[in-house]
C-alpha cells in the first residue's frame, strides 16, 4: 500500500511539474549578447575603437574601474533590416556596451588578461509612431551583430596569445 501511494504521489508531482513548466512562455530577448573571448588591455584600447568606427559606432565614453573596463557607444542610426521592415518599422538604431573583466588568475600580472563581452541594445520606430520600441531581436539583427562580434573576436585572437 505504501509503495502504491508513493508511486501515485510521484506521478502527481511529475504531472504538476510538467504543467508548470509548459505554462510559462520564455521571454524573447530584446538585447544581443556575445562572448568576445580574451584579450589584453592594450588591444581593447587600440583596436576596439577602430573596429567600432569601421562599423559606424561612435564611442560615447570609456570607463575604467579597478578590474573592469566598459566601452559605451552612442546610439547609431542604421537602416532597418528587411525583417524589421516586414514588421512595420521604418527607423532603427543600435547602442553597444563592451565589458572587459580581468580574469581572476591574471590580476597580479603587469598586463592582465580580460574576458570581454558585447551587449547590443536596439530600438525600432514605426513610420506613424514617435516612440522608440524595444522589440524582440530578429534573425537578421542577430546575423548583423554576429558579424560585428566575429570581427572583434578575430582581432582579439590575432593579437592576444
Amino acid at each position: 500500500m505504501r509503495h502504491a501511494a508513493f508511486l501515485l504521489a510521484s506521478l502527481l508531482l511529475g504531472v504538476l511539474a510538467l504543467a508548470c513548466a509548459s505554462s510559462s512562455t520564455p521571454e524573447l530577448a530584446t538585447s544581443y549578447e556575445a562572448d568576445l573571448g580574451r584579450t589584453s588591455r592594450p588591444v581593447i584600447e587600440e583596436h576596439v575603437p577602430r573596429i567600432l568606427d569601421r562599423h559606424r559606432y561612435e564611442i560615447e565614453r570609456f570607463e575604467d574601474h579597478q578590474s573592469t573596463v566598459y566601452v559605451y557607444t552612442r546610439w547609431s542610426r542604421r537602416e532597418p533590416l528587411d525583417d524589421e521592415i516586414s514588421l512595420g518599422y521604418s527607423q532603427a538604431r543600435t547602442k553597444l556596451t563592451i565589458e572587459a573583466r580581468v580574469i581572476g588568475d591574471s590580476r597580479a600580472a603587469s598586463n592582465p588578461a580580460y574576458r570581454v563581452r558585447l551587449r547590443a541594445d536596439h530600438q525600432l520606430r514605426r513610420p506613424v509612431g514617435s516612440e522608440w520600441e524595444e522589440p524582440a531581436l530578429t534573425e537578421m539583427f542577430k546575423q548583423y551583430m554576429d558579424q560585428l562580434a566575429r570581427d572583434i573576436r578575430t582581432e582579439f585572437e590575432s593579437r592576444f596569445r
